[in-house]
């Protein structure tokens, strides 16, 4: 009796786990049901809401609303739709095929101030094109170049670099296409390129006529830089450092010996010369491969000047503090950069101080004092006007060393 009650165990047993791996089977093989969402987007005053993005949630799959609010979006069966617009808070839905979503402004965000000319502006008052970000954004990356910092960062705003040596690796700024635009530094005309990311409190782009203000040179767009003050607080230290490693991704490496030998030759009878006087002969092609005939020499260059990595550190401390009249800001830092050619080639170091206070005199009246002190060294090796721009760096030191010589 006990053998047989075992027996029909196992036989259930044996049966379920069939029917679980049949079950499981069909899942596999039942196709993934998409469903076509059609849906309108409006405010709480029940206007459409234009440009609002419409994603799938883990999916690259989204859709923008028109301007009636109205979007269509297909995606698969049970998604959630994420529902985001600047100005409004985000939300997230579970997906059906018809939907009418009410979105609700973000206060905080309309609440937020821009720096615009010669004061600051509510966002919910802004009509001029601007772009702004905030200093968080700005040194979540250890970046020493401020105009590193700005690629991809603002809408319409163009970054593009075209060096890596240290100290001449600036970006080229243009503003929706244009020329260089105007940097302003509170309020000053400055070197974006010289401030340490560190003491930036916000960027702000003016587009268009946004920077009228500024008369004739404002005409490429203008770059609001706010540096950072005090505040009504204890006083409150912070340090910051980093060290990091700065390589090549991609590099053409320079001919060696043999084969600029077997280009020499070749220039040589593709213009019409003899075989038996080409430059080099196979003999002594084969020394250049070889390398250990002093006569025959093939030096890698590459490896001898240059390294894998070159260091880069940033070190610097600010205090922060004031009461509600009486508030003020100190910063100093330092950046050094080493040259990418073996250790003691050369570095570039910056340094950056500033000191800012100011205290309220009066109901209506405030005095201030801002002052910024930036230093730069820069040690290359001599070589004339190669290191003056970065163009010939390379030109100068790898390509046009010649391999036959120790």
């Amino acid at each position: 009796m006990e053998r047989i009650l075992k027996a029909s165990i196992c036989f259930l047993l044996l049966t379920v786990t069939q029917l679980s791996i049949a079950s499981k089977s069909a899942a596999a093989e039942t196709p993934q049901r998409d469903i076509v969402v059609k849906g309108v987007i409006v405010d709480v005053d029940n206007n459409p809401v234009v440009g609002a993005y419409i994603v799938e949630q883990g999916a690259n799959n989204g859709a923008m609303a028109d301007i009636d609010g109205q979007f269509t979006l297909t995606v698969r069966l049970g998604a959630k739709l994420e529902i985001t617009c600047m100005g409004y808070s985000t939300k997230v839905l579970p997906a059906t095929e018809e939907m009418r979503i009410i979105l609700s402004e973000d206060k905080l965000f309309l609440e937020e101030t821009v720096v615009v000319g010669y004061g600051t502006q509510r966002v919910a008052t802004l009509t001029g094109s601007v772009s702004q970000i905030k200093s968080e954004k700005l040194t979540t990356a250890p970046v020493t170049n401020t105009s590193h910092t700005l690629a991809g960062q603002l809408p319409g705003l163009v970054s593009k670099q075209v060096s890596g040596l240290p100290g001449q690796d600036n970006s080229s700024l243009n503003i929706r296409g244009f020329g260089s635009p105007l940097v302003i530094i509170d309020g000053v005309e400055g070197d974006l390129t010289r401030i340490d990311p560190g003491q930036i409190e916000s960027i702000s782009i003016l587009k268009d006529g946004s920077g009228s203000i500024y008369g004739a040179r404002a005409g490429n767009g203008v770059i609001l830089v706010t540096t950072k003050t005090g505040a009504d607080q204890a006083p409150t230290i912070s340090f910051n450092t980093s060290y990091t490693l700065q390589g090549n991704t991609v590099t053409t490496r320079p001919a060696d010996s043999f084969q600029r030998a077997l280009y020499q030759n070749d220039i040589y009878m593709n213009g019409g010369g003899v075989e038996s006087r080409k430059p080099y002969l196979e003999e002594e092609l084969e020394l250049f491969k070889k390398g250990t005939n002093p006569e025959y020499l093939n030096t890698d260059w590459y490896d001898a000047v240059i390294r894998k990595f070159a260091p880069q550190q940033n070190h610097n401390i600010s205090v922060t503090g004031g009461t509600e009249k009486t508030k003020y800001y100190g910063y100093f830092g330092y950046n050094r950069q080493e040259l990418q050619f073996k250790p003691n080639s050369g570095h570039y170091d910056r340094y950056n101080f500033q000191v800012n206070f100011s205290t309220k005199v009066k109901e209506r009246l405030n005095v201030g004092m801002n002052i910024q002190y930036m230093m730069d060294d820069k040690n290359y090796p001599s070589g004339g006007d190669l290191y003056q721009d970065g163009t010939n760096f390379w030109q100068g030191i790898i390509y046009s060393a010649d391999p036959r010589y120790p």
